[in-house]
């Protein structure tokens, strides 16, 4: 107060307890309606998984990739409020990367919040989606680091294409010939057909596709 005879105190404590990574693995802080809040976090050298997610922790833990938070637990007066799993995994490119987010409330099981399905072979995102909702897929141009295309329930990115034959990719198109017209309607390059087909594989037969 005025008087400098009360005042208002927070705390806060934050542990280390893994010397392998020395990273924090605790918060404590006082809430202001009374009690304590902490957020425990695991790192890859903090858990112990089964299946394709322990080889992916493993993965991470080769490559020195540890201060990645796979589960992160806040607790109230110790009673459980929220929590966030983030699950890795080794795609086909041979990076370990994120494939999914789960959360929870109280003490109710884990639900998936988004999944990653695939991705470019520089580690972009190619898919991903909210659970149970529609994916979105996107296109990498400029030596695969900016998206030029982004693809909304479409099926996998696999089976779409797109290019404005202005970079160096071709959006999934097989394209004939690397000519370029200079005579584009839209942008600086345009592709004339008389050097080549431009096709799309891995498409399936009994689908239609919007062209």
């Amino acid at each position: 107060n005025l008087a400098g005879t009360d005042s208002i105190a927070s705390w806060t404590a934050i542990k280390y307890e893994n010397i392998l990574h020395a990273l924090p693995t605790s918060k404590s802080t006082d809430l202001s309606k009374g009690g304590i809040q902490t957020t425990h976090i695991n790192y890859p050298t903090d858990a112990i998984y089964t299946g394709q997610q322990e080889i992916a922790r493993q993965s991470l833990v080769s490559k020195h990739m540890i201060g990645l938070p796979l589960l992160q637990e806040i607790r109230e007066n110790n009673v459980p409020v929220l929590a966030f799993k983030h699950e890795y995994a080794i795609f086909p490119n041979g990076l370990t990367l994120l494939r999914a987010d789960s959360m929870n409330t109280g003490s109710l099981p884990m639900h998936a919040k988004r999944n990653y399905t695939a991705y470019t072979i520089k580690g972009k995102i190619a898919e991903q989606s909210r659970a149970n909702d529609l994916i979105d897929g996107y296109l990498w141009n400029d030596l695969g680091t900016v998206p030029i295309a982004n693809v909304v329930n479409a099926g996998t990115i696999s089976q779409s294409a797109y290019t404005s034959f202005e970079a160096d990719g071709n959006g999934s198109w097989t394209v004939s010939s690397g000519l370029r017209a200079p005579d584009a309607i839209t942008g600086v390059k345009a592709y004339q057909l008389s050097n080549g087909a431009i096709t799309k594989t891995g498409l399936t037969t009994s689908a239609s596709y919007v062209v």
